[in-house]
């Protein structure tokens, strides 16, 4: 039952897809007796100071004192924007209309929107029970539980005895204990608890037990005899649910709430297998419960807890899914080691199951394991048999040689111990020889067809099939490099890197599929193995399983920017851009940094042979591979690693040489797909943080690293947070977001001992430039004093000023933005649009901005201490 539970637990999941002191004398046992024996299941006399209020109880003083109280949290909003058309404080159909809006506007999270709504009704409807019911959710949602507590008291006050008997009511009683309980107010949340339990008639057994577990999560916090008290009563309902469930599974009929608080209890006392048996139970029933998942992430960085969870599960037919559905919980949740034991036994059991591949594939990923993701990829491929997505036999991809090569190959992003050595293992085993670009490669073709080829595919109509597609951009949820329009172009075949299996030819060009979930995952696990492989350095790799993948992608009847899907096909065409529109250094660059290190190395034969074979070489489809290799090698040998680190937008630069100081370095993307600055408060334990510091892990101290933060904090996360009321204005956002960054400089540069460059966020998008300004002013400014008040960590900490630069020169400069700002406290303005050959996607700069990052870079003071290793 357990099993089946925890599988539509993940079925659920993929649909979405989305303390007071403790107290120990005499006079505080003595209370908390008196309440337990009050506390009895059914009883309906329960001694407590909180009384149902009389009719016409709006005039007394207690009433005016409420009302008061809950007027600083209910009028701290505008009137509401929701137009109406009339008086909400006479017309009943125009406040219902509100009413609705409101919590229609709540449930969407426009918290702001629902609370202006809320406190136009309860302006002319003071205490109105379903209004304060929604303003108490949007402010308990926004983090103001006491705020959220004035309001409910304010009703409660002002309600009839009837109407608190009544199903809202009991509701608005138990909503009153739970804000007073997260503001800390616990003796106010057990009167709470228990009036709402004396709303309730002999027969609601299952409701009482839930509001009684509730009284337990009061008492425990205040410790000493109110704990003991609260795990007695937390015992007596689990065996009353236990009693009750008449032969059916305890977890169903157990209250979520005594569930969580068993938890919560045992992990205080370290019982972390206990933890895990209540917390698998708490999420069977109530799969986002937030606190249940943390619960179960903490508890299963114990070996006694991971060893109850794996026992917990079983072997019963529904065991993959539940592996899965724990695994993707315990992945949000930051345990990242232990997703990737659940994945990879449910990958055993199902091993032609793209969704749990494709789970396993995304925590492989967080931990830099690239060729661990490729082994993965493989091993699904090989167990589908004849399986095809669209066109594609993914059989053919088993069949690409230089995948077998790369898995043979452990390939580390960084290097923990030397940064002077190329730092891809991938980058020499994949030789890269890019062909011209998209522009070079039209031209040409106007005049000669057969010229418009690439020399790192053997497919030129794929190529162009790829190059043509037309690109948008999705900025909802997470994080979308540019999102993929389906071409209106002829299906490409399956591809070169092996024989094109029967019906994935050219032939089918005309047909169209609908993907089902599985095929989209199954595109989705080949998109996100060309990521990794492109960030890992083995281009033409990545450009080989792109080509494979085009004939699928083109033949989907819906657009992949449109399905589940979206974040891997966007990356996937971003990729593609990179590879084909701009590739990453051609032979010229590379014989270049092969002479440096035949230079460096005395004139080696070895390094002088590789530069000569660089320099005769062109970029053309004619070109040898073998000079593209010997090339690639030295230079990947010459150039010291600049790491990139960051979200997509590391990725523009990747695998591209640039001179800094007079040396040539090769920019090294780190990438941590979706990360937010936020994500890195102290604290934070979700996977884009683990990924991060698992990153900073790989690099040995002394190593240079340009931080690309900001984007996604600045395009979704920042507006987001003031419409979710955490913060009253835009600035305030920006100026706390900041300080979470400036603190996470000087841990990099104080702890970690690297040289940490900080790049400005990439003004790309036309919607959210004004706040990219700002947030790129308020950013130099703290980072100005910080070095001011530090000035020895000048040359090992530097703001890359050069974003105004990648701008047309329409609006006014940055410094007069900044005075303008000063003088009339108004944000900045839009300061001009982004220079038309810095386009990209939409959404990312194009490699030429390079030019101004080497600009910044090398006007940046350094410090006579740092430098390159070695």
């Amino acid at each position: 039952m357990l099993q089946q539970q925890l599988a539509a637990a993940q079925q659920l999941l993929a649909d979405d897809a989305a303390s007071a002191p403790p107290s120990t004398t005499a006079s505080a046992a003595a209370a908390v007796d008196d309440a337990m024996r009050n506390m009895t299941l059914g009883q309906q006399t329960i001694t407590s100071s909180t009384t149902l209020p009389a009719p016409n109880a709006t005039k007394t003083a207690q009433t005016a004192a409420a009302l008061t109280a809950a007027a600083a949290a209910a009028t701290a909003f505008p009137a509401a924007t929701v137009q109406t058309t009339a008086d909400t404080a006479t017309d009943p159909a125009a406040f219902a209309a509100l009413l609705a809006a409101a919590q229609h506007a709540a449930s969407q999270c426009q918290l702001r929107t629902a609370a202006q709504a809320c406190s136009t009704l309860l302006r002319s409807h003071p205490g109105h029970l379903a209004a304060s019911l929604t303003l108490a959710q949007v402010l308990a949602a926004a983090g103001q539980p006491q705020a959220a507590a004035q309001v409910l008291q304010a009703a409660v006050t002002v309600c009839r005895t009837e109407e608190m008997h009544s199903q809202e009511g009991v509701q608005l009683l138990r909503q009153l204990g739970e804000c007073q309980l997260a503001a800390g107010q616990y003796e106010g949340a057990l009167e709470s608890f228990q009036a709402a339990i004396n709303c309730y008639s002999e027969q609601d057994t299952e409701q009482q037990l839930e509001l009684q577990a509730c009284c337990a999560a009061a008492l425990y916090p205040r410790g000493g005899a109110y704990a003991e008290a609260a795990t007695h009563l937390l015992m007596k309902v689990l065996d009353s649910s236990s009693s009750s469930s008449s032969g059916s599974s305890s977890s169903s009929s157990v209250p979520a709430t005594a569930l969580r608080q068993y938890a919560v209890i045992a992990a205080d006392r370290q019982l972390w297998g206990e933890v895990v048996k209540v917390a698998v139970r708490l999420l069977a029933k109530v799969p986002g419960d937030k606190q249940g998942r943390q619960l179960l992430a903490r508890a299963v960085q114990d070996p006694a807890g991971m060893q109850q969870l794996l026992a917990d599960v079983g072997s019963s037919p529904g065991t993959p899914a539940a592996f899965a559905f724990l695994a993707t919980v315990l992945k949000d949740s930051g345990a990242v080691q232990q997703a990737v034991q659940l994945f990879q036994k449910a990958v055993q059991l199902q091993p032609d199951s793209s969704r749990y591949a494709l789970g396993l594939a995304h925590c492989l990923e967080l931990g830099y394991d690239y060729a661990g993701l490729l082994r993965v990829v493989l091993g699904y491929c090989a167990a589908c048999g004849p399986k095809r997505v669209g066109p594609l036999h993914l059989k053919a991809v088993t069949q690409m040689p230089l995948l077998h090569e790369l898995i043979q190959q452990p390939n580390t992003p960084g290097s923990s111990s030397s940064s002077s050595s190329s730092s891809s293992n991938w980058l020499a085993a994949s030789p890269w020889a890019p062909g011209s670009t998209l522009e070079a490669r039209q031209v040409e073709a106007s005049s000669n067809p057969s010229a418009a080829s690439c020399s790192c595919v053997g497919n030129a109509a794929a190529v162009a099939g790829w190059c043509s597609s037309s690109s948008s951009s999705s900025r909802t949820g997470r994080e979308i490099p540019a999102a993929v329009t389906a071409s209106a172009g002829p299906v490409a075949g399956s591809g070169a890197a092996s024989p094109a299996p029967s019906g994935s030819s050219s032939s089918n060009s005309s047909k169209s599929y609908l993907y089902e979930a599985d095929d989209l995952d199954s595109l989705a696990l080949l998109f996100t193995a060309a990521k990794i492989l492109y960030a890992g350095g083995a281009l033409t790799a990545a450009a080989q399983l792109l080509q494979l993948c085009d004939g699928a992608r083109r033949a989907s009847q819906v657009p992949l920017h449109e399905t589940a899907i979206r974040n891997e096909a966007a990356y996937a065409a971003f990729v593609k851009q990179l590879l084909w529109d701009c590739p990453p250094d051609a032979l010229p660059a590379a014989a270049a940094m092969a002479k440096a290190t035949a230079a460096a190395e005395g004139g080696s034969s070895a390094a002088a042979a590789a530069a000569d074979a660089a320099a005769g070489g062109t970029c053309t489809a004619m070109q040898g591979v073998a000079n593209g290799a010997a090339a690639a090698a030295a230079a990947a040998a010459a150039a010291a690693p600049l790491y990139l680190c960051g979200d997509s937008h590391c990725l523009s630069g990747a695998w591209r040489s640039i001179n800094v100081g007079g040396q040539l370095r090769l920019l090294t993307p780190l990438l941590v797909t979706g990360l937010k600055v936020w994500h890195l408060r102290p604290g934070g334990c979700c996977c884009q943080a683990q990924q991060f510091w698992a990153a900073v892990s790989l690099l040995a101290p002394g190593s240079e690293v340009v931080l690309l933060l900001g984007e996604i904090d600045c395009r979704e996360g920042l507006p987001t947070a003031v419409e979710k009321m955490k913060y009253n204005s835009l600035e305030e956002a920006v100026a706390a977001t900041v300080d979470v960054y400036i603190t996470l400089l000087l841990q990099l540069v104080q702890q970690h001992k690297l040289r940490v460059y900080v790049h400005p966020v990439p003004p790309v998008l036309n919607e959210t430039r004004h706040i990219f300004s700002l947030f790129n002013a308020a950013l130099q400014q703290r980072l100005s004093s910080v070095l001011q008040a530090q000035p020895e960590l000048i040359g090992q900490l530097e703001f890359l000023d050069f974003a105004q630069q990648l701008l047309t020169d329409t609006g006014s400069s940055l410094q007069q933005q900044k005075q303008q700002q000063q003088q009339q406290q108004q944000v900045i303005e839009d300061s001009g649009s982004l220079q038309q050959q810095l386009v990209l996607d939409g959404t990312h700069l194009h490699p030429r901005y390079l030019v101004h990052l080497g600009a910044a870079l090398n006007a940046a003071p350094r410090n006579a201490a740092a430098g390159v290793d070695g």
